[in-house]
């Protein structure tokens, strides 16, 4: 390997570091068309991922493939999960040896095969998209975050809780309860 060449030398000689990749370069951020093959599972399957790349904003429209592949993969791995369960992972089989006499042989199921090679092509996505917790170290957000009003049913079903409601003579506002001590509250209530 060779020692590497000063930025300036790249400047004076007009060439580039071959090494040196891009990571600045900004994609832009954006919602990938939901397919229209898949199944109304691996539909599901593909919003999820979407909502949740758009919460990370990591989503870009360049996903789709990749999560219409993992939405696929899912639902082959839902259904060979499906198959192990209801078969077992080892499976009985009948094989004629040389003479013609059938004897049950004891041999792995195919569905599990199936089903771990799902697996693995899934956590491969996964990982590649940033949503394993190894790999969200290295995902860099897209853009800037949007300043939404609170919706409290949204954030409640990312997972953030419901907000509190604190009444006001006037209206209704959304925040954080004022802090209620238990000597304020009628004992009848206790």
């Amino acid at each position: 390997m060779s020692a590497p060449i000063p930025a300036e030398v790249h400047k004076i000689k007009g060439t580039r570091p071959t090494r040196a990749a891009n990571f600045d370069a900004q994609l832009p951020a954006g919602r990938p068309k939901l397919p229209k093959d898949l199944t109304p599972d691996a539909r599901k399957i593909f919003k999820q991922l979407v909502a949740q790349l758009e919460a990370r904003r990591t989503c870009t429209e360049g996903d789709r493939q990749v999560l219409h592949l993992f939405s696929v993969q899912y639902t082959r791995w839902i259904k060979a999960r499906a198959k192990v369960d209801e078969l077992g992972e080892v499976v009985t089989d009948i094989r004629l040896d040389s003479k013609g006499i059938a004897h049950e042989v004891l041999r792995k199921n195919p569905w599990v095969v199936i089903a771990q090679e799902t697996e693995k092509q899934m956590h491969a996505i996964l990982r590649d998209l940033g949503l394993t917790p190894s790999a969200r170290r290295a995902v860099k957000p897209l853009g800037k975050a949007q300043d939404l009003p609170l919706d409290p049913f949204a954030a409640w079903a990312a997972g953030a809780g419901l907000p509190a409601a604190v009444v006001n003579d006037d209206a209704v506002k959304v925040g954080t309860p004022s802090k209620v001590s238990l000597d304020d509250i009628p004992t009848e209530v206790l």
